[in-house]
């Protein structure tokens, strides 16, 4: 879905020294991170791969109108819903999560090439 730079969120100003959850990261505010919004994932065998063409539709397992997930690196941290704005796709985050729920892990660099 591609990356988004921080003048592209609709984020109400907030000072980081006023904020009582941010103060203590000053220091890192500025340092870029790597979103990704993942509407799914599918494995497939190599000759489907390579059956591929323009115009092939691909099913997926989540149903329409589900909430996609949102990564920082590796690391789930919340979900949303698809929007289209000004033309363009973009994600209303609907939850946030402060830890992992228990049980889950994040995927193995082999099962996000999957």
């Amino acid at each position: 879905m591609g990356s988004a730079v921080m003048s592209d969120l609709e984020l109400p100003p907030a000072p980081l020294t006023r904020h009582p959850d941010l103060r203590g990261y000053a220091a890192i505010a500025d340092v870029p991170v790597t979103l990704r919004a993942e509407l799914d994932r599918r494995t497939i065998r190599v000759r489907d791969l390579l059956r591929l063409e323009v115009g092939s539709v691909l099913s997926l397992s989540r149903p329409a109108g589900e909430n996609i997930d949102l990564y920082v690196g590796r690391v789930l941290v919340g979900s949303g819903e698809i929007l289209v704005v000004d033309g363009m796709l973009a994600m209303r985050v609907a939850d946030l999560r402060d830890k992992a729920p228990e049980g889950a892990h994040e995927p193995s660099p082999e099962e996000e090439q999957g």
